[in-house]
């Protein structure tokens, strides 16, 4: 997480200048993206499990243990997108969380 901690001491120091607040609204997208997928691979391995449960224990205890990675690493991307996010100027906090939401809510509507 050096990335988080060395952007916020510019932050706080004043001196954010236009290249790293470039960066860091870079960073801050490319979290809500991995995000998304990662929150879209869960639904697809958890509506597998329901649509096939005859697979087998050997492959229904593999994506079991996949579903439980992807959860791990959503709460991770999830904290460093909360973290990032406090880095950002308001006013691109609420468009980029507009826009999250309308991503979002396409991305799990997919396929329903």
């Amino acid at each position: 997480m050096p990335f988080a901690t060395q952007s916020k001491s510019a932050s706080e120091s004043g001196s954010l200048d236009l290249l790293s607040d470039v960066a860091i609204r870079r960073r801050y997208h490319e979290l809500i993206n991995a995000l998304m997928r990662r929150k879209m691979q869960k639904k697809y391995l958890q509506q597998e499990l329901l649509d096939y449960p005859d697979y087998g224990e050997q492959r229904t205890t593999k994506m079991r243990e996949n579903i439980e990675k992807l959860e791990k690493e959503i709460t991770h991307l999830s904290t460093e997108l909360d973290h990032t996010r406090r880095l950002l100027p308001l006013y691109i906090v609420d468009e980029t969380e507009r826009v999250k939401a309308i991503c979002e809510a396409s991305y799990l509507n997919r396929g329903t």
